[in-house]
């Protein structure tokens, strides 16, 4: 929904199970050296001892034939149940934004956007639009209710979670548009 051009990994919009490793065809003299810059900066990762995540050094050989194919996604997950409703998610707001931010993208200067912190885990962020609208979103990442969230100027566009005079709930998500 942000001015910014959606980042949407392969398979993401419909919830793939195939990971998504890094992998790419080089010439031989090059492949020791990519794999141990890559190692090296997954060691640097904010959240090297995260449980579940994989050791560092079973990082896969981008130049693997298996790595490739590891990545290859299985359309038929597509159709179950949990990859059609995350794909009706994905549309829904992709086409909100075709619709309501990209015609007022034209003429939106650089650094049009500003943010304020709402706790550790919650932000209030503002985007003056190319048209003079503003685009505003409340977001709170975490499990807890979190204070701040203030009036929520314009329309509404979409809502994920609960506002509740000024609180949002967990997990909460809420965009909208102020002419």
């Amino acid at each position: 929904m942000s001015p910014q051009i959606p980042l949407i990994f392969m398979g993401e919009e419909f919830r793939a199970a195939s990971p998504f490793p890094f992998f790419s065809a080089m010439p031989e003299g090059m492949r020791a050296e990519t794999l141990k810059g890559r190692r090296q900066e997954l060691r640097k990762t904010p959240e090297p001892h995260e449980p579940g995540k994989p050791d560092v050094d079973d990082t896969p050989d981008p130049a693997l034939r298996e790595t490739f194919l590891s990545a290859k996604l299985d359309w038929r997950e597509v159709t179950h149940a949990e990859g059609r409703t995350a794909l009706r998610l994905y549309r829904a707001l992709l086409d909100l934004r075709r619709h309501e931010i990209v015609p007022r993208l034209v003429g939106m200067e650089g650094f049009a956007g500003s943010y304020e912190r709402l706790g550790e885990d919650a932000v209030r962020v503002h985007w003056r639009m190319g048209d003079g609208t503003s685009l505003h979103l409340r977001l709170n990442m975490s499990s807890r209710w979190q204070a701040g969230a203030g009036d929520c100027p314009g329309r509404r566009l979409w809502l994920s979670g609960a506002v509740e005079g000024g609180r949002m709930a967990p997990w909460t998500v809420l965009w909208t548009i102020e002419t």
